[in-house]
């Protein structure tokens, strides 16, 4: 509008030389101006927004059911979402050589024919998610060069055939998560060197085959958690050399024997809830820079004992939840973070004195011997939640922790152990304790020295105990920024008001 005023203006201001051509001249001018004004608005289609700054349209009428035609050419920018667009056909898009983002999620999109992008060689990112796509034709993306994302998450795709995303040199995202996707063909994602992240996660793939990523290949993030996959053969993944993170998490896979091997940039595995039973000691071959191990599941009784040999970088390992009795590996030096938590230890293992964070809760754990944790000088996180010897005793004996006089310990935890008294002697071998959780516990009373030394907390749990009141000298010694005292039974006086927090 701001245009057609001005050309208004123009046009009414202009000097003619003879009165009569004046005359003539200025009669036409509101035709003319109805013209210009018919030409502007005729640019953008109708159920179509047009913005020249971009320059972007977005056509999001909910009766469209088509591409608009009329497009103006120079279009970087198009949307279409929450529609009734079910069919993208050859020849919709023709005439926009300079369209870069294609924007269609959320719509009934059910066909993306084969042409459709001849007419877009500039295209770089494309987003058809939430639609109701079936299939993707080997030739659906031919000519598009410059092609860097592919979204197509929550549709209903069952397969990946052969060369559809192959050979796009500069591809980098393709997410297909949420899909109903069963088999991916060999050569499917082959040749994308500075592809970085496959989504593929939240489908029901059942294996991935030999030749899937073939050639040249820049990935540096493959997710395939939520699926059925029963097997990963051998050499599927070897091509995939530049992958930092691989997430297998909720399938069937019984054996990771031969998948890892020479993934030399591998730093994060994450295989949580499969069917794994054993990890052998080839299993991690070739994976030198890996530095987190997440195999937290349900199914592993046993663990070799140089499974974790040539792991110079390891510094965290995770196997909560499985069927481990005892630790037969050999823990690298450096690693820092051990998670065991819900096995059948009768035993803390030998630990690496460099561990900063140890959690060994819910395990049988028969007895643990004085100074147990005296070699961990770093130890900063540590949880001892629902241990056996401390639920069949309702105690701590004094030396657990002694040797732990210059360690400032940020989280010490020990719910659910039955413990009937605060274990002052047990807590005043430990220099620092930032925040104590002794919730779940069978704690009827507080007095004003069961915390030995330590005058500062900024955590206290003491919620689901048996605390009936906490007199006002209790805690008189102590600074706490937050406590905790939920569930317990009803307090009578002497609450502390101001450090309570439910």
């Amino acid at each position: 509008m701001f245009y057609c005023l001005a050309l208004y203006r123009a046009i009414t201001e202009l000097k003619f030389t003879g009165s009569a051509e004046a005359t003539m001249t200025q009669s036409w001018i509101p035709a003319i101006f109805v013209a210009v004004v018919t030409v502007v608005t005729r640019a953008c289609p109708d159920g179509c927004q047009c913005f020249k700054d971009v320059p972007s349209v977005h056509c999001n009428a909910p009766d469209l059911d088509h591409i608009p035609q009329g497009i103006p050419g120079n279009t970087t920018l198009l949307q279409m979402q929450g529609t009734k667009l079910a069919i993208v056909r050859k020849g919709d898009l023709k005439g926009l050589p300079l369209l870069s983002s294609l924007y269609l999620s959320g719509n009934r999109l059910q066909t993306i024919e084969v042409g459709v992008f001849d007419d877009t060689p500039a295209l770089v990112d494309l987003e058809a998610g939430n639609n109701q796509i079936t299939e993707l034709s080997t030739g659906v993306f031919r000519g598009l060069d410059k092609l860097q994302e592919v979204h197509l998450s929550m549709n209903s795709i069952t397969d990946i055939p052969a060369g559809v995303f192959s050979s796009r040199p500069n591809l980098q995202i393709v997410d297909l998560q949420k899909n109903k996707i069963t088999s991916i063909q060999p050569g499917a994602f082959s040749n994308l060197p500075n592809s970085d992240v496959f989504e593929l996660s939240d489908n029901n793939i059942g294996n991935i085959k030999d030749g899937v990523f073939q050639g040249p290949q820049g990935a540096t993030e493959l997710m395939l958690g939520n699926n059925n996959i029963s097997s990963i053969e051998p050499t599927a993944l070897m091509a995939l050399k530049k992958l930092t993170l691989l997430s297998l998490d909720n399938n069937i896979i019984s054996t990771i024997t031969g998948v890892l091997h020479n993934l030399e940039n591998l730093d994060v595995l994450s295989a949580v809830n499969n069917k794994l039973t054993k990890i052998s000691d080839t299993d991690f071959d070739g994976c030198a820079k890996l530095r987190i191990v997440d195999l937290s599941g349900k199914q592993i009784t046993a663990i070799s004992q140089h499974a974790f040999q040539n792991l110079p970088d390891l510094q965290k390992i995770v196997l909560n939840k499985n069927n481990i009795y005892r630790m037969d590996a050999l823990l690298p030096p450096g690693l820092k973070t051990l998670h065991i938590q819900q096995n059948f230890f009768a035993e803390i293992p030998h630990l690496p004195s460099g561990i900063i964070e140890l959690d060994t809760s819910y395990n049988p754990i028969e007895s643990l011997r004085e100074g147990q944790f005296s070699n961990l000088t770093n130890i900063q996180e540590l949880y001892l939640s629902g241990i056996k010897c401390f639920s069949e005793t309702g105690l701590i004996k004094p030396g657990v922790f002694a040797g732990l006089g210059r360690v400032k310990l940020g989280t010490l935890s020990l719910t659910n152990n039955r413990l009937r008294h605060v274990p002052t002697e047990a807590i005043e071998h430990i220099g620092n304790i930032t925040d104590l959780n002794l919730s779940g516990n069978n704690i009827s009373a507080v007095g004003p020295k069961d915390f030995g030394h330590h005058t500062y907390f900024f955590t206290l749990d003491l919620s689901d105990n048996k605390l009936t009141s906490l007199p006002e000298e209790a805690l008189m010694s102590v600074d706490i920024f937050m406590l905790e005292l939920s569930g317990n039974p009803t307090m009578r006086k002497g609450l502390i008001s101001g450090k309570i927090r439910s």
